[in-house]
């Protein structure tokens, strides 16, 4: 596991490991950080990785994850009610 807006992390956990998934959210529970999804898209599929982001707080309206170049992407309705 890493923090998902430490970049620099990310890409030695790319270099040294067989990542397979990136998951996160973003924006991030429960300090609403935003993360850099077009980066790390880029770092994650030039690797192989599969990029998952769970856009609950942002919502697929404001998110959209193929604006963002993510293959996959979350929100649960429940937690805006």
């Amino acid at each position: 596991m890493i923090e998902p807006s430490d970049l620099d992390a990310l890409e030695t956990a790319l270099q040294d490991r067989d990542v397979t998934l990136f998951f996160s959210e973003s924006p991030t529970n429960p300090y609403l950080r935003c993360v850099d999804v077009r980066r790390i898209a880029r770092l994650c599929h030039a690797a192989g990785a599969t990029v998952c982001i769970d856009s609950t707080f942002a919502t697929p309206v404001n998110q959209a994850r193929t604006h963002l170049n993510v293959q996959h992407s979350s929100c649960v309705p429940a937690r805006q009610v």
